[in-house]
């Protein structure tokens, strides 16, 4: 007798069989299909991009080339001598196109008929026709490949994305006056050039050149070409990130500082813990950068492994990409951010309690460190307050998408930090103004 288990092993192998067989019936049903379709025809088609004796460069120009265009058909079939060729010759992308590459990423696998649809398994449902790809020949690692261009869809008109395309690279160029304002006032006056002075100018400094790079890029995006579009994107991504693990070093010197015994450290031991900062927030962008670019360009990588692929927007083309590369560590870092607050405000009420009661007893170093270090836990609950939540809201901006006037407030915020900074750093804080002022009356009387 067999027993349940054994029937249901029994069960299960016969479904596996029976999965096999039936996706094996619709390969060679759609084979067969495909086959019948294109037999009768007498003539095979082609359509080009460019005109005979051009191919298409990576700024979609045709240029002179001596290469004939001659694709492999499907099954490997390729038309004899006495087949004839109908080449349609013309863009028939008005949206702009891509091009398919099976050697970089599997995906991308493509088959060709011989009345000229395109069969992309994985990634269409049924063929493309003539009008929505055209074919040109192109130098690849294994030689001069046929490979198709894939039309764009149509574009959807989006109202909030088009007032975006306005408003963003806007605040952006608005913010960086700001931004160099604070920077400068941080670096330039001694009393601000402490251990966290010094990090919110690194900070700042990257946020600096992240907003010019990304106003650049949203401003000229049709001008650039696609070498220099791919190194600007390298450049926002390494930025911004630069940007969160500076802000990070920021949220962790605080909550060091109020979690820590109260006690005032010289100036050697402020810049052996400022240049162990450095290493961090320079270093592991610096590392997710140079991995970024060896995954890019490396030959030795197979094309299955998930590679950045920077391509025509200047950014990542995938969801998948911008995970992996800059989403992650960019979540990451927000999280421990969120930590780093969490533990901050636990303990500030203890630290203002010990800080007034032992007031009398502190040496003068000593209050102004504990001054100081209040000050900077309000000063970053306000910037974790306003930028920690529209990046978190960026985060999910991206994870869910969405129409853009769902988005538009808190990315509109994310370009208008620059003035948040200066107002939080500078404007708001009285003895920082009573700096500003002292700092610019020795200057004008000298």
């Amino acid at each position: 007798m067999f027993s349940v288990s054994d029937i249901f092993c029994f069960y299960k192998i016969n479904m596996k069989i029976y999965v096999i067989m039936l996706q094996f019936l619709l390969f060679i049903i759609t084979k067969s299909q495909a086959e019948s379709n294109f037999s009768s025809a007498d003539v095979w088609i082609i359509p080009k991009c460019c005109p005979l004796g051009f191919t298409l460069t990576k700024n979609n120009i045709c240029i002179p080339t001596n290469i004939t265009l001659s694709p492999e058909y499907w099954g490997g079939t390729n038309p004899s001598n006495n087949t004839e060729i109908d080449v349609i010759i013309g863009d028939p992308c008005p949206f702009g196109k891509y091009r398919l590459e099976p050697e970089v990423d599997s995906m991308d696998e493509f088959h060709l008929m011989k009345n000229g649809s395109l069969l992309i398994p994985f990634q269409h449902q049924g063929f493309l026709s003539t009008s929505d790809y055209c074919m040109e020949i192109f130098d690849t690692p294994s030689g001069p490949t046929a490979l198709p261009l894939i039309c764009f869809p149509p574009q959807i008109v989006d109202k909030w994305r088009n007032i975006a395309m306005i408003v963003y690279p806007t605040g952006l160029l608005l913010s960086v006056p700001f931004l160099l304002a604070t920077l400068f006032i941080y670096s330039l006056i001694p009393e601000l050039r402490d251990t966290q002075g010094k990090t919110l100018c690194c900070h700042i400094s990257c946020l600096i050149v992240a907003y010019i790079t990304l106003a650049t890029v949203q401003l000229g995006i049709t001008s650039l070409s696609e070498h220099m579009c791919i190194w600007l994107g390298f450049l926002i991504q390494f930025t911004f990130l630069g940007c969160f693990f500076w802000l990070n070093v920021l949220c962790f010197d605080t909550c060091w500082r109020i979690t820590s015994p109260l006690k005032y450290a010289s100036y050697n031991m402020e810049m052996k813990r400022f240049l162990w900062y450095s290493f961090y927030a320079w270093t592991l962008p610096i590392l997710l950068l140079a991995y970024t670019i060896f995954t890019e360009i490396s030959p030795i990588l197979p094309p299955s492994y998930l590679k950045p692929r920077i391509g025509y927007n200047c950014w990542f083309d995938n969801n998948q990409s911008a995970l992996q590369y800059f989403y992650g560590p960019m979540g990451f870092v927000l999280i421990t951010n969120i930590i780093f607050f969490i533990l901050s405000a636990r303990h500030i009420p203890e630290y203002v309690e010990h800080c007034e009661q032992t007031e009398l007893a502190l040496q003068v170093n000593e209050r102004t460190v504990c001054r100081r270090t209040v000050e900077m836990f309000k000063n970053s609950a306000q910037l974790f307050a306003v930028m920690g939540l529209s990046w978190i809201m960026e985060l999910l901006s991206w994870a869910l998408g969405g129409p853009s006037v769902v988005w538009f407030v808190t990315d509109l915020i994310n370009t208008l930090q620059g003035i948040i900074i200066f107002y939080i750093f500078v404007f708001r804080i009285p003895r920082v103004r009573r700096l500003v002022m002292q700092y610019y009356k020795s200057i004008f009387k000298s």
